[in-house]
């Protein structure tokens, strides 16, 4: 079976791996028609790593400097989980990566995957432009977005997104974004997306 939409998975990941990351790595292999990129700092070999994983080595100073020229103004993280902020960014952060794709998405490594496509089929990518677990706000373990225009952005649905990048402290910013705006009941991601 020809698969239609190819999907990429970003992770941002500091310091050395948790005792799990050979179990994430080990589940990432059931899924070898979905790329998963992990930029890190850490330069230990990993063992038994799939094709499917690609390892993007960049320090923290390289992704603060990358993210500031792209975002077009000066980022700071002061710690490496401050990184999560930046989830619904990394579609601009790291363009480079996800441009050939139809879908791109982020993923935690705390996350134990089967083959994702048996549940999130062509059929279903086909149909929807975002899959996350919940209709009113995202998920920040797992999600995935269709690369088109209008969700590319949806980080500056917060009007206090750039206090947020600008500032070393982590805010859940898409927590923030969703939480806050109450929302009808009708309303949703995609109809958010859509304005």
């Amino acid at each position: 079976m020809i698969l239609q939409n190819k999907i990429a998975i970003l992770t941002c990941w500091n310091g050395p791996y948790p005792w799990y990351f050979s179990y994430f790595i080990h589940s990432c292999s059931y899924n070898p028609t979905i790329a998963f990129y992990i930029i890190t700092d850490n330069q230990e070999p990993i063992l038994n790593k799939p094709e499917n994983i690609k390892i993007i080595h960049r320090t923290l100073e390289e992704l603060v400097l990358s993210a500031s020229n792209k975002l077009g103004f000066s980022i700071t993280v002061g710690y490496p989980y401050k990184l999560c902020d930046f989830k619904l960014a990394y579609v601009y952060i790291f363009s480079d990566l996800v441009q050939d794709y139809d879908f791109w998405g982020y993923g935690d490594i705390d996350i134990i995957f089967e083959n994702i496509r048996n549940f999130i089929t062509d059929e279903i990518l086909n149909e929807y432009d975002v899959i996350t677990l919940r209709h009113d706000f995202l998920i920040g373990y797992f999600s995935l977005f269709r690369y088109i225009e209008k969700l590319t952005k949806l980080y500056s649905h917060s009007k206090d997104y750039r206090k947020v990048f600008e500032n070393s402290i982590h805010f859940f910013l898409m927590k923030l974004i969703f939480t806050s705006m109450n929302l009808p009941k009708e309303s949703t991601i995609l109809k958010l997306a859509a304005k």
